[in-house]
C-alpha cells in the first residue's frame, strides 16, 4: 500500500505539470443578473415576520409591480413615487423617488446585482426619513421595468444621463451617493465626475482583478486548490479597467465604507483595500463582524450609516 501511494503521488504531480493552462472566460452578463419583480419571492422573503408586517409590505410590492402605478406610498412622513424617463432617445428607465415631508439632502442610491426594487423599499424609506433626505434610485437596463440590456459600457453613460435628466446637479441640498455591491462601481464612478459631499460604499468591490482572484479561489476550493496554477479566469479586456481603487484615489470628499468580515460574495479585504487607497480627508471603514454580503441592511448597521450621514463621524 505504501508503495502504491509512493508511486501515485509523483504520477499525479507529473500529470498536473504536463497539463496546459486552461483559460475560462467569464461573461459580462454574470455581473448583471436582472431579476424580474416577483410577488411570490417577496412573500418568501417576508415569511419570518408577523402577518400585519407581511401584508403591509406585500401591498407595497404589489403597488410597485403594477407598472402603471405612479404613487406607491403617501403618508404623513413620506411619499414614494415611481416614474419613467427615456435617455438616448431609446432606453426607458424606471426610477423611484423617496421624499420625506422635510429634507435638506439628496441621495442617489445604486442597487446591487440580482436585485428587485421591492427588496430595497423599506431600507430606503427608513434611510430617507431618518436622514431627512430625498432618495433617487433607478433600475439598470433590464431590471424591473427598465428596458434594454445591461453592460458596463452603457451603464456608466446611462448614470450620467439619468443624473442630468433628473436635474440632480441643479439641487441646492447636500448630495450623497451610495452604492451597494455592484452599485459601488457606479457610485464611485459618479462620485469622481459629480463630486458629491459624501460617498458611501456598502459591501463594495475593489476591482475586477481582485474579483477574478476571488472567483478562482471559490471555484477551486478544498482539494481542488492544487489545480489553481493551471486554471486562468479572464474577462473582456475593457472590463479590467474597472477599478474602484482608482476611483477612490481621485475622490477627496467624505467617504464611508461598510463591510462585513464574513462577506463571502465580496470579501472584507476589498473594502479594506479601498479604505487604504482612499485620499479622502474624512474617511471611515465601518467593520461589521457578522451579516454577510447584506450586512448593511441590518437595523444596527443602518443606524450607524444614518449617524455618519447626520454627524459625519
Amino acid at each position: 500500500m505504501k508503495l502504491i501511494r509512493f508511486i501515485t503521488i509523483p504520477l499525479v504531480v507529473i500529470l498536473i505539470h504536463s497539463c496546459a493552462i486552461k483559460t475560462y472566460r467569464i461573461a459580462e452578463r454574470s455581473a448583471f443578473r436582472a431579476t424580474p419583480y416577483d410577488i411570490g419571492q417577496d412573500s418568501i422573503d417576508l415569511e419570518t415576520y408577523n402577518t400585519n408586517y407581511q401584508q403591509k409590505w406585500l401591498n407595497i410590492s404589489a403597488s410597485i409591480i403594477d407598472s402603471s402605478r405612479t404613487e406607491i406610498i403617501k403618508s404623513d412622513t413620506i411619499v414614494l413615487k415611481r416614474d419613467y424617463v427615456t435617455v438616448n432617445d431609446s432606453t426607458t428607465f424606471e426610477y423611484f423617488e423617496y421624499s420625506p415631508v422635510e429634507y435638506d439632502k439628496t441621495i442617489v442610491f445604486f442597487i446591487g446585482n440580482s436585485s428587485r426594487h421591492t427588496s430595497y423599499a423599506e431600507y430606503l424609506m427608513t434611510l430617507s426619513i431618518k436622514t431627512k433626505s430625498r432618495i433617487i434610485s433607478w433600475n439598470y437596463r433590464g431590471y424591473g421595468y427598465s428596458n434594454g440590456k445591461s453592460s458596463f459600457k452603457t451603464q456608466f453613460i446611462d448614470n450620467l444621463e439619468m443624473f442630468d435628466k433628473l436635474d440632480i446637479e441643479d439641487i441646492d441640498d447636500d448630495l450623497i451617493v451610495i452604492g451597494y455591491s455592484l452599485g459601488s462601481t457606479f457610485a464611485a464612478d459618479l462620485a469622481v465626475t459629480k463630486r458629491p459631499d459624501k460617498l458611501i460604499l456598502l459591501s463594495p468591490v475593489s476591482d475586477v482583478s481582485d474579483i477574478l482572484k476571488h472567483y478562482k479561489k471559490q471555484f477551486l476550493s478544498g482539494g481542488k486548490f492544487i489545480l489553481r496554477p493551471f486554471i486562468d479566469l479572464t474577462v473582456p479586456d475593457y472590463l479590467l479597467n474597472i477599478s474602484n481603487i482608482e476611483k477612490v484615489k481621485q475622490y477627496s470628499n467624505d467617504l464611508l465604507i461598510l463591510h462585513a468580515k464574513d462577506d463571502e460574495d465580496l470579501p472584507y479585504k476589498m473594502g479594506l483595500k479601498l479604505f487604504e487607497n482612499s485620499i479622502s480627508t474624512n474617511k471611515q471603514l465601518m467593520t461589521v463582524k457578522k451579516g454577510g454580503h447584506s450586512a448593511a441592511f441590518e437595523t444596527e448597521n443602518l443606524e450607524a450609516v444614518v449617524s455618519w450621514i447626520k454627524n459625519g463621524l
